[in-house]
């Protein structure tokens, strides 16, 4: 009889002895996807059910959880006090107030001068800041000047002298055209209107307008009273 209760405190001691083998002192379990969680015993994650896991001695410490939102991704907390609002697609007019001075732009101009004495017979300008295309007929002037030259040139034709060339220089250097001059040997006729082009694209700037502007596009001076200037 006494053999047997001796035998039977054995096997109890074997087992207490195995089941202190499985759990260390000292050993602490923690869950793999929230560190903070540490316990003494084996178990589940109360956040995530996962079970534990024997944690490491030197492994790194875990997290304090107190500083778990500061390292969240930037798209999953944001910490400021900035209000966020959500994009629209549309259009937004917005009114302001400004004070300043509208003028153009005084490097495009240009102007057209007067290269001889005499008058406008016929202006086709209108009005100030009328629109104007580069070759349009802005005008026709007399000129005693353009008459007399014009008569040598026919002259000089008609005698086949060899100044001829040196008459058609002279009537492009007072402003005719070379088309207006060979219309004029064509027909054999005087013109006493001529026909005055513009140089540019823009808007003609009448010289009254210029006079508060120092810097305004210079106009052409002539006996009549002057002739706007394109820009």
């Amino acid at each position: 009889m006494s053999f047997a209760i001796l035998g039977l405190a054995a096997c109890k001691g074997n087992g207490a002895k195995t089941e202190h083998a499985g759990h260390k002192a000292g050993q602490t379990y923690t869950c793999p996807m929230h560190p903070q969680i540490v316990q003494d015993k084996p178990g589940k994650c109360p956040i995530c059910g996962m079970d534990l896991v024997p944690k490491d001695a030197h492994s790194e410490p875990a997290l304090d959880s107190s500083i778990n939102a500061l390292t969240k991704p930037v798209n999953a907390q944001v910490v400021a006090t900035i209000p966020a609002i959500s994009a629209e697609s549309g259009t937004r007019i917005y009114a302001s107030d400004v004070y300043g001075i509208i003028t153009y732009d005084t490097r495009n101009q240009t102007s057209i001068s007067s290269r001889v004495g005499g008058r406008i017979e016929r202006l086709y300008i209108r009005y100030n800041f009328q629109p104007i295309r580069k070759g349009q007929l802005i005008m026709e002037v007399y000129s005693p000047d353009l008459a007399a030259a014009q008569r040598e040139l026919l002259l000089v034709a008609r005698n086949g002298g060899e100044m001829l060339s040196a008459a058609k220089q002279r009537l492009q250097l007072l402003g005719m055209q070379s088309a207006q001059i060979e219309q004029v040997l064509k027909t054999g006729n005087i013109l006493y209107r001529v026909p005055v082009y513009s140089n540019s694209d823009g808007y003609i700037l009448e010289k009254s307008a210029t006079a508060t502007a120092p810097s305004a596009a210079a106009t052409m001076p002539a006996p009549s009273g002057g002739l706007p200037a394109t820009e």
